[in-house]
């Protein structure tokens, strides 16, 4: 779960940043400027494209996952196919938010392993969260990877329900929708 969980946050928010900061050097957001629509339908317009983009990802990562690697599912495929989505739509969400600070594709490439590596070292990935020293553990709380690791560890390996992941399903709505504020508010509204 965990394995699953990073390949997926990793994948989708690389290539979705790439893919918008590849959009914004050709020109094309330009156009949205000129349309009228402000910067909150535009960015639903993203989310909503990007999110097929997303669920591809995970889905494949699910697939191989399982059909290749034979990785345990105990509890609902439905509900583990779900809550990847949710993550991954918070993922692109945040990558939406990331590409406003890239200007280039290098620097794009760059700014997934800031968010990887620490994900990786304090949500549960590598060491369980409560053998880290009391500050990293107030840390982890606020990373989306630590909950959804923890909700697939729940479905997938204790064969658990939607109540016994409603913290972590939860956590995963807020990181959506701070995620999608972010992009907004780090939008342009104008060209200029």
């Amino acid at each position: 779960p965990g394995v699953i969980g990073f390949i997926i946050m990793f994948l989708v928010l690389l290539l979705s940043v790439l893919l918008l900061v590849r959009e914004d050097l050709e020109g094309t957001k330009v156009r949205f400027y000129a349309a009228p629509i402000n910067r909150w339908q535009m960015m639903s317009g993203y989310v909503l494209g990007m999110t097929f983009f997303g669920v591809l990802i995970s889905l494949v990562v699910l697939t191989v996952s399982i059909v290749v690697f034979g990785a345990t599912v105990r509890g609902d495929i439905l509900l583990v196919i779900g809550f990847v989505i949710l993550f991954s739509i918070g993922t692109i969400m945040l990558a939406i938010l990331l590409s406003r600070l890239a200007r280039n594709e290098f620097q794009a490439v760059q700014l997934a392993p800031m968010i990887a590596i620490p994900s990786i070292a304090l949500s549960g990935f590598l060491v369980p969260i409560q053998t880290l020293p009391v500050e990293l553990q107030y840390i982890a709380a606020f990373i989306p990877l630590t909950y959804a690791i923890d909700g697939l560890k729940t479905i997938m390996l204790r064969g658990g329900g939607f109540g016994d992941i409603t913290l972590d399903f939860a956590a995963l709505v807020i990181y959506v929708v701070l995620a999608f504020a972010g992009a907004v508010l780090s939008s342009k509204e104008t060209v200029a």
